[in-house]
C-alpha cells in the first residue's frame, strides 16, 4: 500500500504556480479518491526550463498512480526565489497553502538555495560582515535552522494524520562551467568551492538531515546524483542541470535523479 508522504526538498529560485491538474473524481479502477500531491517552493520544484510532465512532482506521482492504481492529482505551487522564510510565511498565512497542505496525501517542498546564494554572493563579494567576512554565513546558517524547524511544525499542524515526511537536500551548480561562478563572484575551481560557502552547503543539508531524524521523517539526499561521490563535481558536467546559459536548474535527467531519490526513500 502506498504511504502517505510529505517531501521537504531544498532548491533554487524561478518557479511558476498551477492548481490541481485533476478532479477529485473517484478512480473507475480502484473506487478509490485519487492521491494528492502539492508541491511547493521554488523553481527546481516548479521545473523552471523542462516540460511540465518531466517534473520531479510528476515523476513521483506517475510512479505512485501506477503503484496504487490510483488517479495521483498534482497541485505545483512553485514560486520565484522564494526563501526559507517567505515560504514559512505562506504556510501560516496564505488560505491556498494551508488547504492544500491539509487535503495532500504527498507534499514536496523545494526551499534553501537561495538563502545560500544570498550568502555566498555577499560572501564573495566581501560584504559580509565582520572581520573575517563571514558573519552572514554565520547568520544564513541560524535562520534556515530556525526557519526549516517552523516550516516542519506548520506542515505538523496542517497535514493529515497520517501523511509522512521526506526531506530531500541541496546539490551543488556553483562551477566556472555552469557559467554561474562569473555572474556571483569570481571564478572559482572546486577547491575554493568547499572552502566556506561549501561549508555552509553542508551545514544547511545537515539540518535537513538532522531534522527528518529528528521528526521522524525521512531524507533523501540529491547531492551524490548532482555531484557525484566527491560532493564537487559539476551537474552540468554530469547532464544534471540545463546548458549555459542557465547551468542551474535540473534537466529532464536531474528531474529524474531527484524523483529516483524521492521514491527511493519512500520506500525506507
Amino acid at each position: 500500500m502506498i504511504r502517505n508522504v510529505i517531501l521537504l526538498t531544498l532548491g533554487i529560485a524561478i518557479g511558476v504556480s498551477a492548481g490541481f491538474s485533476a478532479a477529485a473524481a473517484r478512480s473507475p479502477e480502484t473506487g478509490l479518491p485519487p492521491l494528492r500531491l502539492v508541491a511547493l517552493g521554488d523553481s527546481i520544484t516548479a521545473g523552471y526550463g523542462v516540460e511540465p510532465m518531466k517534473t520531479y512532482p510528476e515523476l513521483v506521482a506517475r510512479d505512485l498512480g501506477a503503484r496504487s492504481g490510483r488517479d495521483v492529482v498534482v497541485s505545483n505551487l512553485g514560486v520565484n526565489g522564494l526563501r526559507t522564510g517567505e515560504l514559512q510565511e505562506l504556510l501560516r498565512t496564505d488560505p491556498q497553502y494551508r488547504d492544500a497542505v491539509a487535503a495532500a496525501d504527498v507534499i514536496t517542498i523545494g526551499i534553501g538555495t537561495n538563502d545560500l546564494s544570498t550568502a555566498r554572493g555577499a560572501y564573495y563579494r566581501g560584504t559580509c560582515g565582520g572581520p573575517d567576512n563571514r558573519t552572514c554565513l554565520s547568520q544564513a546558517r541560524r535562520t534556515f535552522r530556525d526557519q526549516l524547524a517552523q516550516i516542519a511544525d506548520e506542515i505538523l499542524r496542517l497535514k493529515k494524520g497520517d501523511a509522512k515526511v521526506v526531506l530531500v537536500d541541496v546539490y551543488l551548480f556553483y562551477f566556472n562551467d555552469t557559467g554561474m561562478a562569473s555572474r556571483f563572484s569570481p571564478p572559482l575551481d572546486t577547491t575554493t568551492e568547499v572552502k566556506q560557502p561549501g561549508m555552509l552547503l553542508r551545514w544547511l543539508n545537515d539540518y535537513v538531515r538532522a531534522t527528518a531524524e529528528g521528526m521522524g521523517f525521512g531524507f533523501a539526499s540529491v547531492r551524490g546524483a548532482f555531484n557525484g561521490e566527491s560532493g564537487v563535481e559539476s551537474p552540468l558536467a554530469r547532464g544534471m542541470v540545463l546548458p549555459q546559459p542557465d547551468g542551474v536548474h535540473p534537466s529532464a535527467r536531474g528531474h529524474t535523479a531527484i524523483a529516483e531519490a524521492v521514491l527511493e526513500a519512500l520506500e525506507e
